[in-house]
């Protein structure tokens, strides 16, 4: 038992100096069973409540690293990062959840060489709401955003699918398994927004739509490849020519851009659209967040922003300019 209860305060520790909440009624602490972890919820005192606020324009930033954060002159109000099923549960980044940088997290939550047949017939319930129980004990207040299983239609244009949980041929799996991680999501988590996000809108990605009762936020993937930027010139370019907007909008749903990015290698060109994203973001009252994408994947999608100076200047001052500071 000796293990146990140390492991039981090192997480105590964690979710003590990051998590911000809005605390119950006072009471004494009760163990809590997490799967092999006993953790004791912590007494905590009053804190703000992070709450998602989609009546204005939020902007983000891919993290994978607490420290990245920590170091930022400006705190955007959403930090993203990707999650895969096969990580251990453990490698929650709570730290990101708490008062330290005042952000909202947004988990993209990939069930990665999982057979969507298993979770729908309930064969992944206990390390879902295994999972879930840990994001609601470490903040059981804090609004979250998780884009679930995301990009996941298939066109005929597209060689090979590049996520596990794409079904070219049967959208209706897809739908049901969103159904069902949604469900347990509700019981267990109803601080948690489900944004439901394609690679584009349109008629392929539209029968994969689980229904507007299991959705609280519609987005896209809009990372311009270097291939691509001479055909767009601006973010609104490539938002709206794609067809993408319009057929998005259907939904009637807030918008979150899960991801924007750019990879022209001129740094000028680069600074305009990063710009223009911004412009064109404030233009539009139905995107409620847009996240930058900060990685990079190939020779011509070079999308990491962290490590250029300008760009974060950039990006810290627009965010500035929207708070009024």
């Amino acid at each position: 038992m000796r293990k146990y209860f140390f492991a039981g305060l090192i997480l105590l520790s964690i979710v003590l100096s990051s998590c911000n909440t809005k605390p119950p009624a006072p009471a004494e602490p009760t163990a809590v069973e997490l799967n092999s972890f006993q953790v004791i919820p912590p007494k905590v005192t009053e804190k703000d409540y992070l709450e998602f606020d989609d009546s204005k324009l939020n902007i983000g930033i891919y993290l994978d690293q607490p420290d990245d954060i920590r170091s930022m002159e400006v705190k955007p109000d959403i930090v993203g990062w990707f999650e895969d099923w096969q990580s251990k549960a453990a490698k929650l980044k709570i730290e990101l959840f708490g008062s330290e940088h005042i952000s909202i997290p947004m988990m993209t939550w990939m069930p990665k060489d999982v057979p969507l047949e298993e979770i729908v017939n309930g064969e992944r319930d206990e390390y879902i709401k295994g999972y879930l129980r840990r994001l609601a004990i470490a903040c059981p207040e804090n609004d979250i955003l998780i884009r679930f299983a995301h990009e996941m239609e298939f066109r005929p244009s597209y060689e090979t699918t590049w996520y596990s949980w794409q079904e070219p041929k049967d959208p209706d799996l897809y739908k049901k398994t969103w159904i069902h991680v949604v469900e347990l999501g509700r019981q267990y988590n109803t601080n948690i927004k489900w944004v439901w996000s394609p690679n584009r809108s349109d008629e392929y990605s539209s029968a994969y739509y689980p229904g507007d009762e299991y959705v609280d936020y519609v987005g896209l993937t809009l990372n311009l490849p270097e291939t691509n930027t001479s055909d767009h010139n601006t973010f609104r370019d490539f938002y709206v020519n794609e067809g993408t907007k319009e057929h998005l909008e259907k939904y009637n749903k807030k918008v979150i851009i899960s991801e924007v990015a750019y990879s022209g290698g001129n740094e000028e060109n680069k600074l305009a659209y990063l710009k223009s994203v911004f412009e064109y973001a404030q233009s539009d009252p139905n995107i409620a967040a847009v996240l930058f994408f900060n990685d990079n994947i190939s020779e011509n999608q070079l999308y990491r922003i962290t490590d250029n100076e300008k760009y974060m200047q950039l990006i810290f001052e627009e965010i500035r300019k929207l708070r009024n500071e």
